[in-house]
């Protein structure tokens, strides 16, 4: 039976490229990525964005393919959650380019121990989904992907803000 939390512990999907999402672009067209069907959007995911060559890369979408934003995950890890060292790369990476950082704030970390805490203590109802995401987890990441943003001095759309308490950081 799935869980309001299966989601948490998933493995990395097959599909995933092994240090981030790749999208095929054309500009106006949908496309399909791992996160559903029939989007339009102009920019990419990226998980992993420690390589040198693969933050070259965000250069060349820019670039060549029309890529505009990419979106990184301060959340899910071992699926999508990238750390800060290559989350302050890739907001460097995008100043350079003229693209725009879109980040997923939740502290991944925490709701994966919270998760797992609810698990073993068999709390698997939709409410507890709510309860292993406390609004500071998404407040503490959303003020830690600000400050890195005014570090690397890039602009960044925090996406999807669910809580007063991200908001007073924004």
């Amino acid at each position: 039976m799935a869980t309001c939390h299966e989601h948490n512990l998933r493995q990395p999907l097959p599909e995933q490229r092994p240090w981030g999402i790749r999208v095929r672009l054309r500009r106006g067209d949908t496309f399909r990525s791992l996160l559903g069907e029939g989007w339009t959007k102009e920019h990419w995911f990226a998980t992993r964005a420690e390589r040198d060559a693969r933050l070259a890369e965000m250069a060349r979408l820019a670039r060549d393919e029309g890529v505009t934003s990419f979106k990184l995950y301060l959340a899910y890890p071992g699926v999508l959650q990238v750390d800060d060292a290559a989350f302050f790369r890739a907001l460097l990476a995008a100043r350079e380019c003229g693209a725009l950082t879109l980040v997923h704030a939740e502290n991944g970390g925490v709701i994966d121990v919270l998760v797992r805490r609810a698990l073993a203590r068999g709390e698997t109802a939709p409410r507890f989904h709510a309860l292993t995401r406390p609004p500071a987890v998404e407040a503490e990441a959303t003020a830690r992907a600000i400050a890195l943003a005014e570090m690397a001095g890039a602009p960044l759309y925090v996406v999807h803000l669910s809580c007063r308490a991200a908001l007073s950081h924004v």
